[in-house]
């Protein structure tokens, strides 16, 4: 029973030692991404409220203002999607060759 002993206890010593350096890294890589989320929420929240201070500058939040600037009537015009009417006429399709 002894040399039993002998023999098993440096291979379960090993055994622990190797799961828990292994766990100690995946608990690290874990609270790096935790802290990683963090910090990219924080960011998220501070860019969140720049942007809705800057649209209560221009007057966005206060419906049609006399300070929106003709700068953002312009982009929020070419921004806009055109809608297709079902009855459009429809462009002929030409191929051109190209020398």
């Amino acid at each position: 029973m002894k040399q039993n002993f002998k023999k098993i206890m440096p291979r379960l010593i090993g055994t622990t030692v190797v799961i828990g350096l292994a766990a100690l890294i995946i608990t690290t890589l874990f609270k790096l991404l935790l802290g990683v989320l963090a910090l990219g929420a924080v960011a998220g929240l501070i860019g969140k409220k720049i942007a809705s201070s800057k649209n209560a500058q221009i007057g966005l939040n206060n419906g049609l203002s006399s300070t929106i600037s003709p700068m953002h009537i312009q982009q929020s015009w070419a921004n806009n999607v055109q809608p297709v009417l079902a009855n459009a006429a429809q462009k002929v399709t030409t191929i051109v060759p190209i020398n």
